[in-house]
């Protein structure tokens, strides 16, 4: 499982940084914390199928998007 949760990593932080965003503006437009987001994005932590959700609506790209390439 480690390197699923590595390659969601990257696909969170590439979607990210695509927009141009902090951790900390994908956090509060997806209803969580700049930490948390940088936690995901380092590997600490996994998500869970509902922070998925956020994250992808607040990305504004489709859930599937979130997962392309893993």
């Amino acid at each position: 499982m480690p390197g699923i949760r590595a390659a969601f990593s990257r696909r969170l932080r590439e979607l990210r940084t695509t927009r141009g965003w902090s951790q900390e503006v994908l956090g509060a437009r997806g209803g969580l914390t700049g930490k948390f987001v940088g936690e995901v994005e380092r590997g600490e932590k996994s998500v869970s199928l509902d922070m998925l959700a956020h994250l992808a609506r607040a990305l504004r790209v489709p859930f599937t998007a979130m997962l392309q390439g893993l």
